[in-house]
């Protein structure tokens, strides 16, 4: 988790939205023991917003309309391809 904190910090400036997702990395390692299903769903929000903003920032014609509509594996799917 300090991995994806450190990668957000790092980009803070040039996505200033981004401190949102520090909610999601807290609660996640506060629930990795006690309550591991919801460390799940933390980090699968977390997935999924974030490769909502790689969508948007790479890929100019993906219709923002379309990104709601993904479920989860499509998104992380369609994020990672943008980026390499």
């Amino acid at each position: 988790m300090e991995s994806v904190r450190r990668l957000i910090s790092d980009n803070l400036k040039r996505y200033n939205d981004f401190d949102y997702y520090f909610i999601a990395i807290d609660k996640a390692a506060s629930n990795l023991q006690p309550n591991p299903d919801i460390c799940i769903e933390c980090c699968k929000s977390l997935i999924e917003g974030l490769s909502k903003v790689i969508l948007k920032t790479l890929d100019p014609t993906y219709d923002p309309k379309d990104i709601n509509k993904d479920d989860f594996s499509p998104l992380a799917k369609k994020s990672h391809e943008k980026i390499g």
